[in-house]
């Protein structure tokens, strides 16, 4: 197969063999540079293509790109070809070395540049197959694939590649929950690096880059979509063709095209979920409201604050809207879940999502009294009879005492300064109560 494909390329040709888009081998080179690539979104320069001349995965040669940059890849793309909205690209080549490597598509507009995820390689002696899927959302004369190199750590960054191939897929059709139900571990969806149709109401807009739409209810039918190039109102049905992938293990759909607004103004309906439920791979991206939470952190860091319901908590990001909560305060919350940086959060979108639940646990005569509250050794219980039980701020139960008179107090002076969670359970109400040792 390889010399076929290298006979097209020494006659000058693309490769148009059935459902192939483009293919290298890397062995036919000018002046130091391998023909086909080195377009216009190369900017690795020269030096730093070598050509590799034993141990090729196939033929004679291979490449060899160098970055040992931390901070910024360098790309290293083909010469221009013509390709049409909505085309499914699946890409395929073999790599080894030490350093990070991704694909790209570039469609004639450098700041909407598609890319598919890194894959970290550590092996510089055994070559690792590495395919991705990306799909054209335009028509365009002067595309370019592209192969996107950064290092690891340290002085790395040395990656050979051989036998690149670009061809024809197919879209799959898919609802959000089979795009979003696993079983992996990991939580990655069972249709990573595919292209998928599928259709949602929006239910979150971050403006100029990404929404989240949702089938349904339940758990499973909310997806990210990252997508700059689109501006959806919340409400909105639309349908899409997109690249499903993982970013940093959130489940997102990418490389959209034929985006089509199927109906506007269509209702949106929220999940009543538990902070526990909150953490499940089920709940990401999905429209989630709490009620009756408690803020037990105003300064979570990054703008972040956290809340809880004297079992589990979750953090609140300030990144669709901005608010500033009161310590010990309860809240009726609503928002999308969502994950980054290792974290599970819920992101309300503006200031109807954030309501002060008045029907809270509050000190008057109709339920239970708590003081002194910041204490520091002891506390003082009135009006409660009942099961009483703490827990600590990652909802692990440290003591449980039963309260059989009405006015009662406890020693909770052995606990490390912090928050703390109580859980009052009397004959008619449960009651949760925020409270600080110092």
């Amino acid at each position: 197969m390889k010399k076929i494909v290298l006979l097209a390329v020494t006659l000058g040709f693309n490769l148009l063999m059935g459902q192939g888009v483009f293919y290298s081998g890397f062995e036919s080179w000018t002046s130091g540079i391998p023909n086909q690539w080195n377009g216009s979104q190369t900017n690795i320069g020269s030096t730093n293509i070598i050509q590799v001349t034993s141990g090729a995965f196939e033929g004679n040669y291979a490449v060899l790109l160098v970055n040992t940059s931390t901070s910024s890849h360098k790309r290293f793309s083909t010469q221009p070809l013509t390709i049409s909205q909505g085309q499914v690209f699946k890409i395929s080549f073999y790599a080894r070395g030490s350093g990070k490597i991704r694909v790209g598509l570039y469609d004639g507009n450098a700041a909407s540049i598609q890319y598919a995820s890194y894959t970290i390689l550590t092996d510089s002696i055994n070559w690792q197959k590495i395919t991705a899927t990306l799909t054209a959302d335009t028509n365009s004369s002067v595309a370019e694939f592209i192969i996107s190199v950064r290092n690891v750590a340290g002085s790395t960054g040395r990656i050979q590649i051989d036998s690149f191939y670009v061809q024809l897929g197919s879209t799959i059709n898919a609802t959000i929950h089979d795009i979003q139900y696993t079983t992996d571990p990991s939580g990655d969806s069972p249709y990573k690096g595919q292209a998928v149709k599928t259709h949602g109401v929006v239910t979150a807009v971050y403006p100029n880059k990404a929404y989240w739409i949702q089938d349904g209810t339940g758990p499973f039918s909310g997806l990210y979509v990252y997508d700059n190039a689109h501006h959806p109102n919340i409400g909105d049905s639309i349908e899409l063709v997109g690249t499903v992938d993982e970013y940093y293990n959130l489940t997102e759909l990418k490389s959209i095209s034929n985006y089509n607004v199927l109906a506007s103004n269509r209702p949106i309906y929220y999940n009543a979920i538990s902070l526990a439920n909150a953490q499940t791979e089920a709940y990401e991206s999905v429209l989630v409201q709490f009620t009756n939470v408690v803020c037990t952190n105003t300064n979570a860091g990054y703008g972040m604050w956290t809340i809880g319901d004297g079992m589990d908590t979750l953090l609140v990001d300030t990144l669709l809207y901005n608010y500033t909560p009161t310590l010990n305060k309860h809240y009726n919350i609503q928002g999308v879940m969502y994950y980054s940086y290792s974290k599970r959060k819920i992101l309300p979108r503006f200031a109807s999502d954030i309501v002060v639940n008045t029907t809270g646990l509050t000190d008057d005569q109709s339920s239970p009294i708590i003081y002194p509250n910041p204490f520091t050794d002891l506390i003082f219980f009135e009006n409660v009879k009942g099961l009483i039980s703490v827990y600590n701020s990652i909802g692990k139960k440290l003591y449980e005492v039963n309260l059989a008179q009405d006015h009662a107090c406890l020693n909770l002076g052995y606990l490390p300064a912090g928050t703390y969670f109580l859980k009052i359970e009397t004959n008619n109400n449960t009651y949760y109560k925020t409270i600080i040792k110092q």
